[in-house]
């Protein structure tokens, strides 16, 4: 990236302010949306016969690659209500809810998920992506809401060498 941006990254024990070239993207895993939620089924996104919200104890961080949607909404409810209860549960976190607004579309074998993004990244994430170009997305699954899995944006590559 040609500018550097100022990023917060979401972590369970502490909110931890950094530059985007100092981002530690080694800590991600490079796989599939659909190879996440099948490795987190029998845990955190296990089903459960009532509504139930399940925050994480580690934060799950994994890198996709998928195509731009441009497909921009404000935060689901459940979305939103689940970042409250977690900022409220790491008491570390607590300024998470206000930094994810919004989510947008993100599409894999046909399948969509709606993903909550730190809304610093949606102007540059708009400014170096164009529709349809393949990117790499890192994600952090933090947990689950009426079993479904929660995993949020906290980076993005525009330009992965292997996509």
């Amino acid at each position: 990236m040609c500018r550097r941006f100022h990023w917060t990254a979401v972590l369970l024990v502490v909110a931890l302010a950094t530059h985007a070239s100092e981002f530690n993207h080694a800590a991600y895993k490079r796989t599939t949306i659909a190879a996440f939620l099948e490795k987190h089924k029998a845990t955190e996104c296990r089903s459960h016969s009532e509504p139930t919200t399940v925050i994480s104890a580690i934060p799950h961080k994994y890198s996709i690659v998928t195509k731009f949607s441009r497909d921009l909404r404000p935060l689901s409810q459940e979305n939103s209500e689940f970042l409250i209860k977690y900022g409220k549960a790491v008491r570390s976190n607590q300024q998470t809810a206000q930094m994810y607004k919004h989510e947008f579309l993100v599409q894999e074998n046909g399948k969509d998920y709606w993903v909550p993004i730190q809304e610093q990244l949606i102007a540059p994430l708009g400014e170096e992506v164009e529709q349809g170009q393949l990117f790499e997305l890192y994600v952090a699954l933090i947990g689950a809401v009426n079993n479904r899995c929660v995993f949020i944006a906290t980076e993005f590559n525009a330009n992965p060498k292997d996509a």
